[in-house]
């Protein structure tokens, strides 16, 4: 199966491990994750990933991607 198929959240507990995925996968993958309201260890998900993601993709991994993903249309969310 290919990383196409799969979007992945910022939740990695480490700078090198996001700086990989964000390489792996690139920014039409990634989005900003909290798992709020749980204490993942990082009080501020949102510097963790300014400090990851290079700049040219921190508006779509911070939420652009997610709000391309929630304005389109139902039929293509589901993949037809």
């Amino acid at each position: 199966m290919e990383l196409k198929s799969f979007y992945f959240d910022t939740i990695l507990r480490s700078a090198e491990a996001l700086r990989f995925l964000a390489g792996m996968v690139g920014p039409d993958r990634l989005l900003m994750g909290s798992n709020y309201p749980f204490d993942m260890n990082d009080p501020d998900p949102v510097a963790s990933v300014r400090a990851s993601i290079a700049p040219e993709w921190r508006e779509s991994v911070l939420g652009g991607l997610a709000q391309r993903l929630i304005e389109r249309p139902a039929a293509a969310r589901r993949g037809g």
